[in-house]
């Protein structure tokens, strides 16, 4: 007999995954931060919490990553955008707006997971303290240009790299061996800042496979980069402007010419800061050819424009948001625009609206980028009511109301009185104050509706059937 087949085992039941985890890579050219990272590390294990602060362009993200690179549970959210619009695309079931905190919370708190927020502004200090309370075993790492946060944490400044740091960095970019003293005039260029570094060097690689060093030196004396009486050593004297000053210089210096090249860096953007797949690029673009658009991306990279990381078998690539913004100053393409405005559009339209199917969610932190165009055209109000729809159904009812009135002023210019789009939107307005329990300000758009339905459609349309039914249950509650 036996006996092993008589025993049962009785196993740990697995925790239900609710959020999808993130992948740490090491940056390969990540250098001579051993000692920040010792320090770091000790005022993580000190406190379980950590707020890493310093200027745009410093390296927080990276040395940030750095510090969990060998960890197996890491969850990363770009909170730029606010805290629970970062959580949703990476949520695993459908979670409604006022039970994402608690409940994510709830989920990462085990003393073996690690949760970086990048990006984060003091004014969503709020969330973020309350989210950070319900974490009391997990490990957080937060960073951000600002120190000021009212949160119980350990706070650690970023410094410039040193003169050494600075130079190791350039070449390991560079991949050519010159020395210190022949570097020196390009070195002075950095701002001792690695976002600097790595675009200055990449652009440099690219012109010395034509120019000499003396060449390029003298290209960039030329093209008034020499700022170092505007950026002194100490740290407090340098800010982010400064920064964003010197890669926009760059910028226009090697201005890009290339047709391709600039649709690319406009759609990345105007899109998601966490990064945009391949395969969607290829799909909200309308791309025939792949090869050419990989060859167009390499090229970008190659320049210091955008990096590019693999996740989950996939290329990702997306640009800092120093560099997002001299794109936005330099480069307008609006068929660009266009083309992502109607993609996402289409992205977020609910495929079941009674059955709430939120495959959307995923592509909010796009939207939220794309909208900061405050377009006023028809395509865009489309984007704005669909944002609106899944914001509804996930419970965010302020949120979904404030794109709900931009979209209904914007139709309110562009179509006429009694168009039937202008009608539905009225209905969304009302059925969205009919959630938020404020029956009277439902009753006045619905009635708005009415008056454009009814003239319209005949009685047996659904639209009529619809509204009519829609204008009797908010009369009910009144």
């Amino acid at each position: 007999m036996n006996i092993k087949k008589n025993i049962t085992i009785i196993k740990k039941p697995k925790k239900k995954k609710l959020i999808s985890e993130y992948k740490p890579e090491s940056n390969p050219n990540f250098t001579q931060r051993e000692q920040e990272l010792k320090i770091l590390q000790c005022s993580l294990e000190q406190n379980n919490k950590l707020l890493i602060y310093g200027i745009g362009g410093i390296g927080k993200t990276t040395i940030a990553k750095e510090l969990v690179k060998n960890q197996s549970n890491v969850y990363f959210f770009d909170i730029e955008v606010g805290l629970k619009t970062a959580l949703t695309p990476h949520l695993l079931e459908e979670l409604k707006e006022e039970e994402i905190l608690n409940k994510v919370g709830e989920y990462l708190n085990e003393e073996s997971n690690y949760i970086i927020l990048d990006n984060a502004l003091t004014t969503d200090g709020k969330d973020i303290k309350s989210f950070i309370s319900k974490l009391p075993n997990a490990k957080v790492i937060i960073t951000s240009r600002d120190k000021n946060f009212n949160v119980n944490l350990n706070s650690e400044p970023i410094d410039r790299l040193s003169d050494d740091e600075t130079y190791q960095m350039f070449i390991k970019y560079l991949e050519k061996n010159y020395s210190k003293e022949q570097l020196e005039p390009l070195l002075r260029f950095t701002a001792n800042t690695p976002l600097v570094i790595e675009v200055l060097a990449k652009q440099s690689k690219k012109m010395l496979k034509r120019r000499e060093l003396n060449e390029v030196i003298e290209y960039f004396k030329d093209s008034n980069l020499n700022l170092k009486s505007k950026i002194p050593l100490s740290r407090d004297d340098v800010n982010s402007k400064d920064i964003t000053e010197i890669i926009n210089t760059i910028f226009k210096s090697n201005q890009i010419e290339r047709q391709e090249q600039k649709e690319l860096l406009t759609a990345l953007a105007n899109l998601s800061p966490e990064g945009v797949s391949l395969d969607n690029l290829i799909k909200w673009l309308n791309i025939e050819d792949e090869d050419e658009l990989i060859e167009t991306l390499e090229e970008l990279e190659s320049l210091g424009w955008l990096s590019e990381r693999e996740e989950e078998n996939r290329a990702i690539y997306q640009i800092h948001r120093i560099i997002k913004e001299v794109i936005d100053k330099n480069i307008k393409q609006p068929k660009t625009i266009d083309l992502l405005i109607n993609s996402l559009a289409k992205q977020l339209k609910l495929k079941n609206l009674n059955n709430n199917d939120l495959n959307g969610k995923k592509y909010l932190l796009d939207v939220k980028e794309l909208i900061k165009n405050d377009l006023e055209t028809e395509e865009f109000t489309i984007l704005l009511n669909n944002l609106s729809l899944i914001l509804k159904a996930l419970g965010d009812l302020n949120e979904a109301k404030k794109h709900q009135l931009k979209a209904t002023e914007i139709f309110e210019k562009v179509l006429e009185p009694s168009h039937p789009s202008l009608a539905i939107l009225y209905n969304n307005m009302a059925t969205l104050y009919y959630y938020m329990e404020d029956y009277r300000e439902a009753k006045v758009w619905i009635d708005k509706a009415w008056n454009i339905i009814k003239e319209v459609f005949e009685k047996s349309h659904p639209y009529y059937q619809g509204t009519l039914e829609t204008k009797q249950v908010i009369e009910s509650k009144l």
